[in-house]
């Protein structure tokens, strides 16, 4: 390790040595590190920590502390007559992984000279650990100061943005979406370890996944990750579930709202930030299911954000209360069709003629229709002003609506 060697030189150093089977994983059992006498990305792809079981044997960790020692075993290794036990990393109360063991299936109980070697070769795992999280951790930090100062910066030109993102080594295009990904991945961390060690996974595999990953910008704000897509960028919906499904998969959160903003250009990228983020706290407080938010998609909604980024909800609700809720209840009395009329009158832009056609129904229908509704909603959908509120009503009626199901109770 002194001498800079990796994780897997020196599994590979200790299978010659001392013919020890091993691999480093770290806290969710992605590999970090094994020796090539064995196919560890084929063994271990399936396993997950819900599959450990415990050996029935423990160790000292380096906290002087006893420790469980597990193990894994599934078809495919009973097949081949092998089974792998897995130690612990403790050290100072941190978990920072385990080390894998490859062993013959009939091994029930470890040798104590196995054990002692696997618990001075922790120290070295937890220390290398601790370099390559300060370095990914340098790094972002690093980028995500980058990022502030483009956030930052006054009278910002292309140029001025273009020089501050030199270092990063990328692409520079004129224009960009943001991503703004707000999550409640810290939720289920035991550490700041594997907190670092998970967003630098979800980097590493974004940069190894994606083709286009050479002119992808990333960095990390007020803990989210924001992620920059060049203008234009084609497949754009593809990969932006694939970015999404990454995340997913390495920052394992229990929710995540992802914002994306209009097309802008680097030397506004600070208004860009700005959209994304308020698409994601809408996402997050409408209870939507939705992969994403786009920011153009949020229409008039988009005027009723505070200073703070946050909605008005129970301001909101009252639109829908009095414009949406009075017409559905007349409907399930009367057995009407007056909702559905003003959705199309609305949809048809006040266009009578079109209305009636789509409903296939006389013009003096439609007209004691209307007439019926300004009755129930005391407005004229006739006047500029009341149709503004009727269709900021319809419009929140259709955004926190779940998966097509009414729900109204989108307070916070």
């Amino acid at each position: 390790m002194i001498e800079g060697a990796s994780l897997s030189e020196i599994c590979n150093q200790l299978y010659h040595s001392n013919q020890m089977i091993l691999a480093v994983a770290d806290t969710d059992l992605h590999l970090a590190g094994y020796s090539d006498c064995f196919d560890w990305k084929e063994y271990t792809r399936k396993m997950v920590p819900d599959m450990l079981q415990y050996s029935g044997s423990s160790m000292d960790n380096l906290d002087n502390e006893t420790v469980s020692i597990y193990t894994y075993l599934s078809p495919l290794l009973s097949s081949q007559g092998i089974r792998i036990f897995l130690f612990p990393i403790l050290l100072h109360e941190t978990a920072y992984g385990y080390i894998l063991l490859c062993t013959d299936i009939a091994t029930d109980q470890l040798d104590e000279t196995i054990i002692m070697k696997i618990q001075q070769l922790s120290l070295v795992v937890a220390l290398q650990f601790s370099k390559q999280n300060d370095i990914n951790t340098a790094t972002r930090h690093f980028n995500s100061f980058l990022f502030e100062k483009l956030l930052q910066a006054e009278h910002l030109t292309h140029e001025d943005a273009v020089h501050y993102l030199a270092p990063l080594e990328k692409k520079i295009h004129r224009r960009y979406y943001v991503l703004y990904f707000q999550s409640d991945s810290s939720s289920n961390i035991d550490s700041f370890i594997q907190q670092s060690s998970r967003i630098s996974r979800f980097h590493t595999m974004v940069r190894s996944t994606l083709p286009n990953a050479k002119h992808i910008l990333m960095f990390e704000k007020e803990n989210a990750q924001v992620v920059l897509l060049p203008f234009p960028y084609d497949h754009l919906e593809a990969d932006l579930l694939k970015i999404r499904e990454l995340y997913i998969r390495t920052m394992k959160p229990n929710s995540i709202f992802i914002g994306i903003s209009m097309p802008a250009e680097l030397s506004n990228l600070a208004e860009a930030f700005r959209q994304a983020k308020l698409a994601a706290s809408f996402l997050s407080g409408s209870r939507k299911e939705l992969p994403y938010m786009l920011y153009q998609e949020l229409g008039m909604i988009r005027y009723f954000f505070n200073h703070s980024g946050e909605l008005d909800y129970k301001f909101l609700e009252e639109f829908i209360q009095k414009y949406v809720t009075p017409l559905e209840e007349y409907d399930r009395k009367h057995h009407t069709e007056l909702l559905r009329t003003l959705e199309l009158y609305l949809s048809n832009n006040g266009s009578k003629r079109e209305t009636e056609q789509k409903l296939f129904i006389h013009k003096n229908t439609l007209r004691a229709r209307l007439a019926t509704i300004n009755k129930i909603l005391n407005c004229d959908v006739d006047l500029l002003e009341d149709l503004f509120e009727i269709q900021l009503a319809f419009r929140l009626k259709h955004l926190f609506e779940k998966d097509g199901e009414k729900d109204r109770n989108f307070l916070p």
